[in-house]
């Protein structure tokens, strides 16, 4: 439950979000979230993310950050179990995120 994961991550005084949006995962922790943050694997789905802007030829899945021979390719790949399953974690993610700004903006109000 992504209420759930926001007190667990209010409780702990969290420095990060408790989700990484570009990566699709949730953290139990601020320990947790400053290890993914800090960590290779999105330091390399960033620059991946990063190229596409930087080559509007790319043809790049931005939930799945993998890159496409071919938009047919794309296509394909849009429909598969895989993808599907990150869609949805990224459909979460959002949702956390709302419950997240709204969680800030209120202790903004109370300073």
């Amino acid at each position: 439950n992504n209420s759930e994961i926001f007190e667990k991550a209010k409780d702990n005084e969290i420095q990060y979000p408790p989700f990484c949006e570009c990566c699709l995962v949730k953290f139990a922790s601020n320990q947790n979230a400053k290890i993914h943050f800090d960590g290779v694997n999105h330091y390399n789905r960033l620059m991946i993310l990063k190229r596409k802007d930087s080559d509007p030829n790319a043809i790049l899945c931005r939930i799945c950050c993998c890159e496409l021979n071919t938009k047919e390719m794309l296509d394909i790949h849009n429909k598969s179990p895989k993808h599907l399953k990150k869609e949805q974690a990224l459909i979460e993610i959002l949702e956390l995120k709302e419950i997240y700004k709204e969680n800030k903006a209120n202790q903004l109000e109370k300073i």
